[in-house]
């Protein structure tokens, strides 16, 4: 079909099946645009604020912002980079969140310095390190010296706050006292049982006998610490003194000066 334009000059305008046709053509090929075939996008899933919002409350969020900072990943053969680290935590506290989360993972060295982290904060505030009880305590039982003695390090730090929780499990403390390969973790946990005796007269009762086992099984360089538990249970409960003025007198004239200072403080609090 023609039209007059211009005059002497026409156009040829398509009928409308070979129209159509043409169009659909160029949708698929692209013919006569200049351009590329037009490929349809994958459609993006739609954000959640609301998820978003959560996550950044938790500490979850999808990037690690405290983890980067521990020494075992900036290199730091010093505590400095987890010192760092743990005063960003006490000043955010919901970042311990991430924390936890590296502490339960399979790189040790990265599970040792988050639980060293949870210690150093533990230090100063170890209110916000007490949602934390329960993986710290089964941290306990970590093939790798340092988590564990760094958890146990935590758990003494913040057991006068949860006496309720710790005493059920005072006898895995008593174990790793006893039996643990690592000396720290065996004066971690002599320490810890020291907190928890300090807590009341029911929790120095439980302890005390613990304690006594430790005198009688462990050799000298547990003594010092040990005798200075025993003051925190006479401290709680008196009627624990008679039998501390004993161990006291025992070792009041021992070699080493650390030992004879306990006993003498013990024997101080005692009478």
């Amino acid at each position: 079909m023609f039209f007059p334009c211009g005059g002497a000059a026409a156009r040829r305008v398509d009928e409308p099946g070979e129209l159509n046709e043409n169009m659909e053509k160029k949708r698929h090929t692209g013919a006569g645009s200049g351009c590329r075939p037009r490929t349809r996008r994958r459609a993006l899933p739609r954000k959640n604020p609301k998820t978003k919002r959560t996550d950044e409350n938790n500490g979850n969020g999808i990037f690690n912002v405290i983890l980067p900072m521990l020494s075992s990943q900036t290199g730091d053969r010093t505590e400095a980079s987890n010192r760092y680290a743990a005063s960003v935590c006490a000043q955010h506290p919901k970042l311990l969140r991430q924390i936890a989360d590296g502490l339960q993972g399979r790189d040790a060295k990265l599970a040792g310095d988050c639980a060293e982290v949870f210690a150093m904060v533990a230090e100063k505030l170890p209110q916000i390190v007490v949602p934390y009880f329960n993986l710290l305590f089964s941290a306990l039982d970590h093939p790798n010296n340092k988590v564990r003695w760094e958890a146990m390090h935590a758990v003494a730090l913040i057991a006068p706050l949860v006496p309720d929780q710790i005493v059920p499990m005072l006898a895995r403390i008593e174990e790793r006292m006893l039996h643990d390969a690592s000396t720290i973790v065996r004066d971690y946990a002599i320490v810890c049982l020291g907190n928890v005796a300090s807590c009341g007269e029911r929790e120095a009762k439980t302890v005390f006998p613990m304690l006594k086992k430790g005198v009688e099984r462990l050799n000298s360089k547990f003594l010092s610490k040990l005798l200075t538990a025993m003051t925190k249970a006479v401290q709680a409960s008196l009627g624990l003194a008679v039998e501390a003025l004993l161990y006291g007198y025992d070792y009041e004239h021992h070699a080493k000066s650390s030992v004879r200072q306990a006993a003498r403080k013990l024997i101080k609090t005692a009478r």
